[in-house]
């Protein structure tokens, strides 16, 4: 999250997620408790009325492992300038 520059539906600026995290304290075992930004809370109950749990994993894991790839990119040009 320290990267975000622009916020939308579904990316929060840090300080409003932290926000909403904390305001759930005591919510333990709470499906807010899970999902605790608005947006998210939306798009998980979409996800888990329509059964698409599955297709969002897959989607999230293939952009982890993008942002993986360039991470061991970049960290490879680095040592390679020193």
């Amino acid at each position: 999250m320290s990267k975000i520059r622009k916020p939308s539906i579904l990316i929060p600026m840090p300080k409003a997620f932290v926000r909403s995290a904390l305001s759930l304290r005591g919510s333990i075992g709470t499906r807010a408790s899970l999902t605790p930004y608005w947006s998210h809370a939306i798009l998980e109950f979409v996800l888990e009325k329509f059964h698409l749990r599955g297709l969002w994993t897959r989607i999230s894991h293939s952009h982890n492992a993008d942002i993986r790839v360039r991470a061991l990119k970049k960290k490879a040009r680095e040592a390679k300038a020193q």
